[in-house]
């Protein structure tokens, strides 16, 4: 809990792909309200599977920064 796993993912040199990613921008009024923002923010959001073996397929969901949209 305390390393990034695509930390430990590169210094194990293990193997992995990823398929089926999704990108969206979704209100999350929770999560704005949490960070003193409006609860009507748009947070950018990507979904994806990371398989590290066939017997070890995982889901990575990633909120991201709001402000990405200013970029």
């Amino acid at each position: 809990g305390e390393k990034p796993i695509g930390t430990i993912i590169q210094e194990c040199r293990i193997p992995t792909y990823r398929d089926n990613l999704e990108i969206s921008r979704l209100p999350l009024p929770d999560v704005a309200k949490d960070l003193g923002l409006p609860e009507d923010t748009f947070f950018w959001t990507r979904r994806y599977r990371l398989i590290l073996s066939p017997e070890c397929p995982g889901l990575v969901s990633e909120i991201l920064t709001p402000n990405l949209s200013a970029l």
